[in-house]
């Protein structure tokens, strides 16, 4: 993967750290420009107040200094930084508008991870990003209990979609470069019915069985042709809960996946494999399109 600009989105508060240590240590690695992007979300509905410009001028003073702290207390001095402060109605709206103007190669941004109502009321801006920034994402939770960009172990989820391709493309690229021990894996789901039904609908177990080792070939397939040595599973499961799981019992320093950028409707009624593991995961999650 060959990162010349990197790009850390942060609202400059301590859940922000984890991933600007991640971005600065990318950036060093990669020799990149590291862009620091600040958004100043001031709505001023029907004209409410009369001197935005004022107001705009003292929330970009405070956000310049916050942000020049911000800087010192990661130790990136060294580094070639462009630090930018924007006003914006939407975060995630300006973010991926900077990364196109910009010509960006990588996001580096935390999650805050909620789960349940107050992930559906509010949503969360990394996700947004995922969806539809056009390049890849990297993410980590503020309570993550792995951040290094080392990645000694890379686990990437194949789900045999039209996006396979690239995934493990970058998953290759990026244990040849960072000499890490590859794990491809694909989570076998099994449909789940309503208790009060009266009759079991359970898959035999020969079937199962042979889904398994169908896609265990198909994936022993996929490693044949891989540049680097990658071990391969097969395991059942909710995807994005298995996955998470699984990458924690192997002790994974990064998640790849594929992301396939539901919006609006389809994505509040289906949801996306890609936005659970990103709530879930206790390390970095590259996410490719």
């Amino acid at each position: 993967m060959q990162i010349n600009k990197l790009l850390h989105p942060t609202d400059l508060s301590e859940s922000c750290q984890v991933a600007m240590k991640l971005a600065t240590e990318l950036a060093r690695r990669h020799s990149a420009e590291l862009h620091l992007l600040h958004a100043v979300v001031f709505y001023n509905p029907a004209d409410y107040f009369q001197d935005i410009d004022a107001i705009y001028a003292q929330l970009k003073q405070a956000a310049a200094k916050k942000m020049q702290q911000y800087v010192e207390s990661a130790a990136a001095q060294d580094l070639k930084i462009e630090q930018v402060i924007i006003p914006a109605i939407s975060a995630g709206t300006m973010i991926t508008g900077y990364v196109t103007e910009y010509n960006i190669d990588l996001i580096v941004m935390s999650t805050h991870g909620r789960k349940g109502l107050e992930h559906l009321l509010l949503g969360s801006i990394a996700e947004e990003v995922v969806r539809t920034a056009r390049c890849p994402v990297m993410t980590i939770r503020a309570a993550a209990k792995k951040v290094s960009s080392s990645f000694k172990r890379i686990l990437a989820a194949i789900d045999f979609s039209e996006h396979s391709e690239s995934l493990l493309q970058n998953a290759q690229q990026l244990a040849r470069e960072y000499n890490s021990e590859l794990h491809l894996l694909h989570v076998v789901e099994q449909p789940i019915y309503p208790a009060f039904y009266a009759f079991e609908l359970a898959f035999p177990g020969d079937i199962i069985s042979k889904i398994r080792s169908a896609v265990e070939e198909k994936l022993q397939n996929l490693a044949a042709t891989s540049a680097v040595p990658a071990r391969v599973h097969v395991i059942d499961g909710s995807p994005g809960r298995a996955i998470t799981d699984f990458a924690d019992k192997i002790d994974a320093d990064l998640i790849i996946l594929a992301t396939r950028g539901l919006a609006g409707l389809d994505h509040l009624l289906l949801g996306s494999v890609a936005d659970k593991v990103v709530r879930r995961a206790n390390c970095p999650v590259l996410t490719v399109k």
